[in-house]
């Protein structure tokens, strides 16, 4: 048998997107207020028809004929979704023609029909799963099932000519603007998660509490991107940024600085590569030079989010920058790849565009191997092995080392309504090629989770030591960044509890692993952390976020006259789409942070205080073209 939930899950992705026509009335039996009321009233008439008495029967099984049937209609839904672009590229072709002069060797295909052509191809794709695991109902209802794969893969090279007709220069870019506005409290300075002063006065008033109009700044960005894809030929991609997001202020580098500021506008490439097919080894096998960017998991190599105030899908994708070269071998089902190059390029007033700062020192070159496969359709296996180069001898532990080693891998598996992930990972330090330091270095992490209706679940453990320095991003406890020396507990909660209302929550109970290091928790240390977060939407371009973080340190032995650490942030939060292309978003973020002697308020604070309460005005307005 095979639930309701499952068509509105595993089918329903790709069938809205297919879909050609608006939605209709849904069934009577699901109310305005079910989470899947709008989802249901476009599968209805098309996929979905429901009994005899009109009604949806959601909290009934449905066979695997019933679905099967469904999977016919999507079928031929997208195959009429697809004849019809390519009608519509046909009459643009036969109007440049009919238009005298040069034809181009390429026509222009809108940029509606590119967004259309890659919903047809995610469809497809969910489809072409679908039909190889109801090939029995399929055929037993009397589709020649044979048949079908063939005309499925027609659709396939039809849709994928559609994709080659794309523009051979794509010219696109963005705009960004970020106010921020910090006030003290009580007399008192605030405090991000950053690890930055909030109300901290500048000019006569530096050093001082002070309210928003004293802490204001205005950060800015503007990105110019362009591609190229000819039909043969290298396959070129470039970024040029403007603006006065990157150096001290946001930053793709470490948290704890001293507030912020904005500086002056930096001119820069983000990205400048050349992609192309080198045909070694018998085998698709694809070069990159350039400047690229680069993520290959939570506790290998990704660059961690340090912009919570700012949204932006270039500074939030965890990639980090290297300027050198990557050439990836294509075997089918597994991909290796095999790349190097510098980390530390410089803009146009000499900031670093990509600081890897790490508890021991800068990274300032890489090179390493990773290797993907899929296992099935729901299970793949990533591992890689890296080395960094350190231009400046650093001291872990106390010995010298000019080099970080870092290998280990991860599984990411979907099996019925559970989703399993693991990771592991090892360091070790070496000054050239003698080992410097090889103990209390490994990173352990395994998660399971579980979708139950509108619910979602998940609880896993990890254990990172003391001596673990991956260039990665393993996530945040208050104001502490990619902890090590921790290991413990945690669970999670998804809950949309109607077709406007999310809830979620977060707990992480984490106990010292061994006094090394740069260790966060020595010996029985506890660390607790806390997040709860509710989202609303009032219509459906404007959604209400509201947050609450709570972190708490037990020390099991404190020096006379310090206490227990703990840190708090209330969070609100407005976000509206103000279109396909533009966005506005608000936050606001108060917080009381007491870290009552305790010397890890000097880890990422400002140095000079112990004691932070204020708050963090934010207001983001953003146009992509």
């Amino acid at each position: 048998m095979v639930n309701r939930f499952r068509i509105s899950v595993a089918t329903l992705a790709a069938v809205c997107l297919a879909a050609v026509s608006p939605a209709q009335e849904p069934f009577p039996d699901v109310p305005a207020d079910h989470w899947a009321h709008e989802s249901l009233a476009r599968l209805k008439d098309r996929v979905v028809v429901g009994y005899p008495d009109g009604l949806y029967r959601g909290a009934r099984p449905m066979t695997r004929y019933e679905f099967a049937v469904a999977i016919h209609r999507l079928w031929q839904m997208i195959e009429a979704r697809t004849s019809s672009l390519a009608q519509t590229v046909s009459d643009l072709d036969a109007r440049i023609a009919g238009a005298g002069g040069p034809k181009p060797p390429i026509p222009a295909i809108p940029a509606d029909l590119t967004r259309r052509i890659s919903e047809s191809e995610a469809g497809l794709a969910e489809l072409r799963r679908l039909i190889d695991e109801f090939r029995p109902e399929l055929a037993s209802l009397g589709v020649d099932v044979g048949r079908l794969k063939e005309q499925t893969a027609a659709l396939d090279e039809r849709i994928t000519a559609l994709e080659n007709r794309r523009d051979p220069i794509q010219i696109g870019g963005s705009a960004d603007l970020l106010v921020l506005a910090g006030h003290s409290s009580a007399g008192l300075f605030g405090l991000s998660p950053t690890g930055r002063a909030t109300g901290y006065g500048r000019g006569s008033y530096a050093g001082q509490p002070v309210g928003m109009t004293r802490d204001l700044n205005v950060f800015h960005e503007s990105v110019i991107t362009l591609s190229s894809e000819p039909a043969d030929g290298p396959k070129v991609n470039a970024s040029l940024v403007l603006g006065n997001l990157l150096g001290d202020t946001q930053g793709r580098n470490r948290p704890g600085m001293l507030n912020y500021s904005d500086t002056l506008s930096e001119a820069y490439v983000e990205e400048l590569t050349a992609s192309f097919d080198i045909g070694a080894f018998g085998m698709p096998t694809t070069a990159t030079l350039g400047r690229f960017g680069l993520e290959l998991g939570s506790y290998l190599y990704r660059r961690p989010d340090y912009t919570p105030e700012f949204s932006n899908p270039r500074w939030d994708d965890g990639r980090h920058l290297m300027d050198g070269g990557r050439v990836e071998l294509d075997f089918g089902n597994a991909v290796l790849g095999v790349f190097g190059g510098r980390n530390t390029a410089r803009g146009q007033n000499g900031t670093l565009l990509n600081e890897i700062a790490t508890e021991t020192g800068r990274i300032d070159q890489t090179l390493g191997a990773d290797v993907s496969f899929r296992v099935s359709e729901t299970a793949k296996i990533r591992a890689a092995y890296l080395y960094h180069d350190t231009n400046d001898t650093i001291f872990p532990g106390g010995v010298a080392a000019n080099r970080i080693n870092v290998f280990g891998g991860a599984i990411e598996a979907g099996f019925g309504g559970f989703r399993l992930d693991a990771s592991y990972a090892r360091t070790s330090f070496s000054e050239n090629t003698s080992t410097s330091l090889d103990t209390d270095n490994t990173a352990f992490d395994v998660s399971l989770g579980v979708r139950s209706g509108a619910l979602n679940l998940s609880a896993g453990y990890r254990d990172i030591e003391a001596n673990f320095a991956a260039a990665g991003d393993w996530g945040r406890l208050g104001t502490f960044w990619n902890p090590v020396g921790v290991k413990g507990w945690r669970f999670g909660a998804d809950w949309k509890a109607g077709s406007r209302l999310t809830l979620s929550g977060r707990g992480e109970f984490l106990d010292g692993s061994q006094t090394a290091g740069g260790a966060l928790l020595n010996g029985d240390d506890r660390l607790t952390s806390l997040i709860f977060g509710l989202e609303y939407r009032l219509r459906d371009d404007v959604t209400l976020k509201l947050g609450y973080e709570d972190v708490r340190l037990d020390y099991e032995m404190n020096p006379p006259g310090l206490g227990d650490p703990t840190q708090r942030w209330y969070s609100l939060g407005l976000d509206w789409n103000l279109g396909e292309t533009s966005r506005f978003g608000l936050i606001y973020r108060f917080s009381d942070v007491d870290f009552k002697g305790s010397p890890e308020a000097f880890r990422f604070g400002d140095g000079f205080a112990d004691r932070y309460k204020g708050g963090l005005l934010g207001t983001q307005f953003s146009v992509r073209f």
